[in-house]
């Protein structure tokens, strides 16, 4: 790590459960970050901030926890971009101690770059699935 780096993170997440069952929570972030020394080639600074609202579910029955998030990034610096997502959750108890782990999440990302074609925007998915058993 370069001694001419610095970085900042500020976090706060606001939960609040409906009942037994249900919740919702709101993450908002900011993140910044440069390092190398300023006027050089190789600078590079970077501010992120973000905000995700979600629930979950919850249910000892078949369904352990459903969940949802929409998140929205914004990041201004060295890349400027937009990007939004979606998160979902799937865990179930299947059969006694056999348990499905299932995750989506997919970003839509905007570079703010100055171009009319559509190279500056990007999609982007990851899908998980576990199966395991509980000894």
């Amino acid at each position: 790590m370069s001694p001419c780096s610095n970085s900042n993170n500020y976090n706060f997440t606001l939960k609040s459960y409906i009942n037994n069952k249900w919740n919702t929570d709101v993450y908002i972030s900011n993140s910044s970050f440069d390092f190398s020394k300023q006027n050089t080639i190789s600078y590079q600074e970077q501010d992120i901030s973000t905000i995700r609202m979600g629930f979950n579910f919850s249910n000892s029955k078949v369904i352990d926890k459903m969940g949802a998030w929409l998140d929205y990034s914004e990041g201004i610096g060295s890349s400027d971009y937009s990007q939004y997502g979606i998160k979902l959750i799937l865990d179930l108890n299947l059969y006694k101690n056999l348990i499905m782990n299932i995750n989506l999440r997919h970003y839509y990302k905007n570079l703010n770059v100055n171009t009319s074609s559509s190279d500056s925007d990007y999609q982007n998915s990851i899908i998980r699935a576990s199966l395991s058993y509980k000894f």
